[in-house]
């Protein structure tokens, strides 16, 4: 297609360039603007966690450019450490590194803006304190890991879990705190989250559970804290996983405030279309971690902050654009399946579809014992329903098992159904 249009992308992690790579692959050949907040060039996250820490591994980003798909192959103008302030119809508010302010113009824009790291108010702004979310947070940790002796992680989620198994690896002592009574306990549920728990505390990582940070005691040297149980630890340093903030404060002017509870990311159709602007701002998306597409399968608004769902969601984004581009209606569009995988405490834990949706939980391979000091099972792999359906599979060293369930999940497979097909492989 021949067009004058021009695309800006605000975003420059993983949505935002597969977003560029997909729109240049269905055709769109206009202006391709990418405005990325950081200075270096866009690279994967996962890695900071999964792999960077390790004392024998290189501490180098994993860049997303490709052959045949970088910068200059795609036509693309990427402006680092450029980060997005502000929105009016038709215009995206920057500034850059230095403080100086611009404007961009769009014909459509792409927010692929993603999330950032919460804070934990009582440990805010320490020295010793650790947030990771980015490269530059991962140069940082790994300058204090190289020194610790002992390590705090509060927060036993999937970012926290990763840096106490890295930290342990280094003969690092490491403490885990976790406020609610399991690890996971929201995602996977209480047996699957007690059995991390049992493989964290195999694995020689204390575990805490059911209590938080109250404050801290007073010290630069190290981090002193007071738990809400009465007790108090003392650490080297301190990491914080306590979840995420959508970034979406850019995004608010009079005329979208309160229009699609961007507090919560921003609402989309299910090809990623901004609901609930102003018709004045045009051809507005969004994908990622930032956004929440339209489940025509349960007729809900759904977020995921997995790897998977920025790379799904980019070609359904990419090819929705260009057809309204060229003023052509729209296509039928499949629902996602979203996928998550963690190596932790010396195995790897991995979930498919959407458990927030589940209200019963299902061991379908494995033994669940609820023994605190039983082992955790060598592989299991368990199924979450909604009433009588099959909405998500999760599994722990079970990669194998998990790939066979792909099929009656997608299919929002009956419970008999489900159990039919665990007998079958056992058998």
């Amino acid at each position: 297609m021949a067009t004058t249009e021009h695309v800006v992308i605000v975003g420059g992690g993983l949505a935002g360039w597969r977003a560029a790579e997909e729109l240049r692959a269905a055709g769109f050949d206009g202006r391709l603007t990418l405005l990325s907040d950081e200075q270096h060039p866009p690279y994967d996250r996962p890695p900071l966690s999964k792999r960077l820490l390790k004392a024998d591994v290189e501490a180098s980003p994993i860049h997303l450019a490709r052959e045949g798909s970088d910068e200059q192959t795609l036509d693309l103008d990427l402006r680092r450490g450029v980060r997005a302030t502000g929105l009016k119809p038709g215009v995206v508010l920057t500034a850059d590194a230095a403080g100086a302010q611009g404007e961009v113009s769009y014909d459509a824009l792409v927010v692929a803006t993603g999330v950032r790291a919460r804070e934990l108010p009582a440990l805010s702004g320490h020295p010793r304190v650790h947030l990771l979310r980015t490269f530059d947070d991962v140069l940082d940790l790994r300058r204090s890991l190289d020194t610790a002796q002992s390590l705090l992680v509060v927060g036993a989620g999937f970012i926290g879990a990763e840096v106490a198994t890295a930290a342990h690896d280094r003969g690092i002592a490491v403490t885990v705190i976790e406020a609610l009574d399991v690890p996971y306990q929201r995602t996977l549920g209480e047996d699957l989250g007690g059995i991390v728990g049992r493989m964290a505390r195999r694995y020689g990582v204390a575990l805490r559970t059911g209590t938080g940070v109250d404050e801290l005691i007073d010290s630069t040297e190290s981090v002193h804290v007071r738990l809400s149980d009465g007790t108090s630890i003392e650490a080297d340093i301190a990491v914080v996983g306590v979840g995420t903030v959508v970034n979406v404060e850019w995004l608010q002017h009079p005329a979208t405030e309160g229009a699609t509870g961007w507090e919560a990311g921003v609402t989309c159709d299910g090809a990623g279309r901004a609901l609930g602007l102003d018709a004045s701002f045009g051809r507005v998306y969004a994908l990622g971690d930032v956004a929440a597409w339209h489940d025509a399968s349960h007729d809900r608004h759904l977020r995921f902050e997995h790897w998977t769902t920025a790379v799904d969601q980019a070609p359904v984004l990419a090819r929705a654009l260009v057809r309204d581009l060229a003023g052509e209606s729209a296509e039928p569009v499949e629902p996602l399946l979203p996928y998550f995988w963690s190596d932790q405490f010396g195995r790897k834990v991995q979930l498919l579809g959407r458990p927030g949706l589940a209200d019963s939980v299902e061991v379908l391979h494995g033994d669940e014992a609820a023994d605190p000091d039983e082992p955790a099972p060598r592989k299991l792999l368990a199924g979450y329903f909604a009433g009588d359906q099959l909405v998500a599979v999760a599994g722990i060293s079970a990669p194998a098992l998990l790939g066979r369930y792909r099929g009656v999940l997608a299919e929002g497979a009956s419970r008999e159904r489900v159990r039919a097909l665990a007998a079958e492989i056992a058998g």
